[in-house]
């Protein structure tokens, strides 16, 4: 098996608008971004959970030469997590994975269960810098692309939903450039 150096994506800021980063995949769709708006708190933190999770999960399929052979394992979210960081992915891109998988839970076990501003700023915490200057570029992009979205005020004033919605956008774009430079690297 072929070892990786610390992955942390190389170029986390090649935003160009909202729905395009400069790839050779689509990573933010319409879809992905009109859904999570659409959908209710649970809603939004189920389906990024779920799209996130698919990516985790392709990434393991690039680490491993047989990943199919992780199945009898029943790996949860975390194990996968701590998995992709034993082969070498950097740790800034495990932990806000790891926090979001976290918030899923909480939806997932607790009924009538709702975000609130301390978790918000957690996750956002858990960012590196260039990642939350991706965040800020992403949400301008919004507001410049979504006329829904044009009067409202700075990230920091937003509701925990729609700060929620911002950072899993950002958190998909980040592992699918993790996933993307270890494709490239195998090729």
């Amino acid at each position: 098996m072929q070892k990786f150096a610390r992955i942390t994506p190389s170029h986390p800021t090649r935003c160009c608008g909202v729905s395009k980063i400069i790839m050779n995949e689509d990573i933010l769709t319409e879809n992905f971004i009109s859904d999570l708006f659409r959908e209710d708190e649970l809603g939004a933190v189920i389906r990024a959970h779920l799209y996130v999770e698919k990516y985790v999960d392709e990434l393991l399929g690039l680490l491993f030469p047989y990943p199919k052979e992780l199945k009898p394992l029943k790996l949860d979210f975390d194990g996968k997590l701590c998995l992709i960081a034993a082969l070498g992915v950097n740790s800034t891109v495990k932990k806000p994975l790891s926090i979001l998988g976290g918030i899923r839970n909480k939806f997932a076990h607790r009924p009538n269960y709702k975000l609130d501003k301390s978790q918000i700023k957690n996750l956002y915490s858990s960012l590196g810098s260039n990642d939350k200057e991706l965040l800020h570029r992403v949400y301008k992009g919004i507001r410049k692309d979504y006329s829904e979205w044009q009067n409202l005020p700075d990230y920091n004033l937003l509701e925990p939903k729609e700060q929620f919605v911002l950072l899993a956008i950002v958190i998909r774009t980040i592992i699918s450039m993790v996933k993307q430079e270890i494709s490239e690297r195998n090729a």
